[in-house]
């Protein structure tokens, strides 16, 4: 894998796909500059914007006013704002929380408290790979790769569905603890898992454990910005585990766990190796964190959701205008329009970049290799002429490149 990842790399490298040098943001996130000149943003995750939001710039400047970083392991010394932000966050997400400075580290570390002697993990094939990666260090009997589902009412996926759900069965009788990991919105195509079914699962099958990834579903919707999963879910079982990034949606940086379970948000922050060992966020993140909690809790964010939804059914309608793919059921703002090999994506890419659009190119292994993608990201400070116009584009880049394919084909 290590050497597909290297081959991977270098090819995006040769092609301007990736190591860009983004030297400067205009417009509250709405350009992104690439050797002086600007690009319109549809490459970034920061889909509310908020990482330029001024209020939040300026908590980051009142935070730095203590000094840049205190090292020393949060077991033994928290700053007063790590307590003031789990408080606000308890509220916010109906949950106990906990506060990590990234994902990864969050992951790593309670996916090894949750597993036990007796313990099965399994994980959809496409969870990100800050989940995935650190599954063999968890300790657990049996991990298996289940198929990726989503809330599609297709026949295909129903199939899908029924397996993954006979799989968990299986190993709800063979071991004392199941884990299944997966994605609240998957970061490829923004596709959604069928939550419906999820919560029947957690009903019908005690001693299933679902962990749930929703660091892009963070923000862009839901009351306080709760994130999809929490948004959908109605079931707050104790066996119900949410993660949700801050360096996202949410403008700032670090990551939360949300319980349901007080007794177990104490075990974990007693046991967490990177709670242990790990340094506090710097004093700037943590100014920047209660900035953003304070937008999230004003009708600001509402407003800002609302212009963001406007623009994902601006996207909605040119991906069918132009035949850029099936029309997505999900309102989210991830968008996947499918090349196929890594180098006619990249010859696509290279004409949608000359236009004056930053995209995001997502090449083997994150997708097969026959289905390299255009991934598009809709943030709300665009208009509806722009995505439109980001859309038609794509579609004239990729009929160029199978014209010229086609007479390549001829002339052969």
């Amino acid at each position: 894998m290590s050497n597909k990842i290297d081959e991977t790399v270098e090819f995006a490298i040769e092609n301007g796909i990736a190591h860009k040098v983004c030297e400067r943001v205009l417009e509250n996130g709405l350009m992104h500059v690439y050797d002086g000149k600007p690009y319109y943003n549809f490459e970034s995750c920061d889909y509310t914007n908020l990482g330029y939001h001024p209020y939040i710039i300026e908590g980051a400047k009142k935070g730095a006013e203590k000094g840049i970083h205190n090292s020393n392991s949060i077991a033994t010394t928290r700053p007063p704002e790590y307590d003031k932000i789990i408080k606000k966050f308890d509220m916010m997400f109906e949950g106990y929380t906990l506060l990590f400075t990234k994902t990864h580290l969050l992951h790593s570390s309670i996916l090894k408290l949750l597993t036990t002697k007796d313990t099965a993990i399994l994980f959809d094939k496409t969870v990100h790979d800050s989940v995935q990666g650190y599954l063999n260090l968890t300790g657990a009997k049996e991990i298996v790769r289940v198929e990726h589902i989503n809330d599609h009412y297709t026949e295909n996926n129903r199939k899908k569905i029924q397996k993954v759900k006979n799989t968990i069965a299986d190993n709800c009788k063979k071991f004392e603890r199941v884990i299944y990991a997966l994605d609240g919105v998957f970061s490829m195509d923004g596709h959604v898992p069928p939550i419906d079914e999820l919560e029947k699962w957690l009903d019908e099958f005690p001693n299933l454990y679902l962990y749930i990834d929703d660091a892009h579903g963070t923000s862009w919707v839901g009351e306080y910005g709760r994130g999809y999963v929490l948004d959908k879910f109605k079931n707050r079982s104790k066996r119900l585990f949410v993660t949700l990034a801050l360096s996202k949606a949410f403008g700032v940086d670090g990551a939360v766990l949300v319980t349901h379970d007080e007794n177990l948000r104490y075990y974990c922050l007693k046991n967490a190796r990177n709670i242990i060992f790990g340094s506090p966020l710097p004093n700037p993140t943590y100014g920047a964190i209660l900035a953003s909690i304070d937008i999230h809790l004003t009708n600001e964010l509402v407003l800002i959701q609302n212009r963001l939804k406007n623009n994902i059914y601006a996207a909605k309608i040119a991906m069918d205008k132009y035949n850029l793919g099936p029309i997505k059921r999900e309102v989210t703002p991830i968008f996947r329009i499918t090349i196929g090999n890594k180098e006619k994506t990249a010859r696509v890419y290279l004409k949608v970049i000359k236009e004056g659009f930053a995209i995001f190119a997502p090449l083997a292994p994150a997708v097969s290799p026959r289905e390299c993608c255009l991934r598009i990201s809709i943030n709300e400070a665009l208009d509806e002429y722009t995505i439109d116009r980001l859309f038609r584009v794509v579609r004239q880049a990729i009929d160029e490149e199978e014209a010229e394919q086609r007479r390549i084909k001829e002339n052969q």
